[in-house]
């Protein structure tokens, strides 16, 4: 199991051993590890109906290969959240008995962004689920789930790739990676990909905030929001995280600015105009700074 995912060993040996699986799991870790990768194997290997899981031959596993078994379920966010409805839905679905394998499975990808009112309507089968489901939250970021969730599944955290697994991954896809930008990649493929071809936007900024003292403020906040979007805003906030981390250690000022970004990082996710956030972090950031 698992051969074809680059990295996460720990994790692999975790899931390959488990023989009595339970009725819920939390996979979590940085966005674009691979998380749902693990999830989609892990559930192969349980919707099989062969002793020795997975087969690969049983019906089940030809149908999974196929992207067409009855038992295995999806649930993505919708406009940014997963709403009530879309877990009415699967609970109406839940209490039906599976008909081609043991077990139904359901991945709920960016779990994280569930609403209070859906991780509510999903406690009511986490706490008495019926024996043949197997659920599978996939979440970066595990404040956002309700301690009544987290408490009835069983975590497991996934780090993010090394240098060395990055480069491994991109080389066996005959793909490209820009070694300047491994520390804006995070150890994430998943990030690698998003900022490939938009590397330019990062050493603009990079070279606005180091010549932030020799221009205005107003020209400061236009060079360095006016490619920011609603698409790139949070990789931008979390590289903005890492380069004020590494100029903070030769001025204090620098680090005074991760608050300002992480109160940035949280708006975003309420979904709040991108322009205004991303003006007055860099307004804030220039009165730090320069003042």
């Amino acid at each position: 199991m698992f051969e074809n995912i680059i990295g996460n060993n720990k994790a692999k040996e975790i899931l390959a051993n488990i023989t009595n699986p339970s009725h819920a799991y939390m996979f979590l870790g940085t966005e674009g590890i691979g998380k749902f990768l693990f999830a989609k194997e892990f559930a192969y290997k349980w919707l099989c109906t062969s002793s020795e899981r997975p087969c690969g031959k049983c019906k089940a596993c030809i149908q999974f290969k196929g992207n067409n078994n009855m038992e295995f379920f999806i649930i993505e966010p919708e406009d940014g959240s997963i709403k009530v409805g879309q877990i009415r839905n699967f609970i109406n679905n839940v209490y039906e008995k599976p008909v081609e394998s043991y077990k139904k499975i359901y991945i709920i990808n960016d779990a994280d962004e569930m609403t209070d009112s859906a991780q509510n309507a999903l406690l009511k089968v986490l706490e008495e689920p019926p024996l043949y489901v197997m659920i599978i939250l996939i979440g970066s970021n595990e404040q956002a789930f309700l301690n009544t969730i987290k408490s009835r599944c069983v975590k497991i955290n996934f780090q993010e790739l090394t240098v060395e697994e990055l480069k491994q991954y991109f080389e066996k896809n005959q793909e490209t990676i820009n070694e300047k930008f491994l520390d804006i990649y995070q150890g994430s493929i998943g990030k690698a990909k998003k900022i490939a071809g938009q590397e330019n936007i990062y050493l603009d900024l990079q070279e606005s905030i180091l010549d932030i003292k020799s221009i205005g403020k107003v020209e400061f906040v236009k060079k360095c929001t006016r490619d920011i979007t609603k698409d790139n805003i949070k990789d931008i906030l979390e590289y903005l995280n890492i380069l004020m981390f590494k100029l903070g250690k030769n001025n204090l000022k620098y680090l005074e600015v991760i608050s300002k970004i992480n109160k940035a990082i949280k708006q975003c996710s309420f979904n709040c105009n991108v322009e205004m956030i991303s003006d007055n972090l860099f307004l804030n950031m220039y009165d730090i700074i320069c003042n």
